[in-house]
């Protein structure tokens, strides 16, 4: 049994793909880490970056109780655990999704993250060049993964793995950060194809629909101020 402490956020979507492509038995444990759940002292003994997700695998290596956090490393035990089964079994095939799994770490994770704050969570009246500068960045990447796609079925060849769970959630969110897939014929038919897969929908299942904005707006204002580590939570 494989415990897993998460939110609808994407680099948790991503590992209940991942967990259900594996066919492997989870538990969820829902937070709210925009109210705060991830300071609880006990969490922070799971994980003292005080981040979503955590896995605790209860048959980890060597048969004993193993706790992992960051959600790449989570999808490459993961795919060590189920056999493989979450990459292509060819060396050269492995590496090439091992590498737009990173990418996907250093591009659309942190540059979609920034946009979504700064489109839709940064107090108002800020100068609109933050913004600008993560849109174009997005924009960018979503003409990457077109003109990668172009060539293959799925991101790191014609095998679904490891690379399309980490970068199909960040994609979901298009439609709120105001990025147009219709344009890009390849990427929208890449979303559509991975979000037809058995495995992606039992997710979508499990995690729901992103966090809006409303929803947003109806936390407490100290909390959000927190989550995002500004105001008096700003470190100097």
């Amino acid at each position: 049994m494989i415990e897993i402490w998460g939110t609808n956020s994407p680099n948790v979507v991503k590992v209940y793909i991942a967990l259900e492509e594996a066919g492997l038995e989870y538990k969820v444990h829902p937070m709210n880490v925009l109210e705060g759940d991830q300071f609880d002292p006990e969490f922070v003994k799971r994980n003292p970056n005080k981040k979503v997700p955590v896995i605790v695998d209860h048959d980890g290596p060597d048969g004993e109780p193993f706790t992992l956090c960051e959600s790449g490393a989570c999808l490459l035990y993961l795919n060590e655990k189920s056999g493989g089964k979450l990459a292509p079994k060819d060396k050269a095939g492995y590496w090439h999704a091992v590498q737009w799994l990173f990418q996907q770490h250093g591009g659309i994770g942190p540059m979609g993250g920034q946009l979504a704050h700064f489109a839709r969570f940064a107090p108002p009246g800020l100068d609109p060049y933050p913004e600008q500068r993560y849109r174009s960045e997005n924009n960018r990447l979503y003409d990457l993964y077109d003109s990668q796609i172009a060539k293959h079925k799925f991101i790191a060849g014609d095998t679904f793995s490891v690379a399309d769970m980490a970068i199909w959630p960040w994609i979901v969110y298009h439609e709120l950060h105001g990025l147009d897939l219709k344009r890009r014929t390849h990427l929208q038919d890449w979303f559509d194809r991975v979000h037809d897969i058995p495995s992606v929908r039992r997710a979508e299942a499990v995690h729901g629909s992103p966090i809006s904005n409303a929803e947003v707006g109806e936390v407490d204002p100290d909390a959000l101020d927190r989550f995002f580590i500004r105001g008096k939570y700003a470190f100097g």
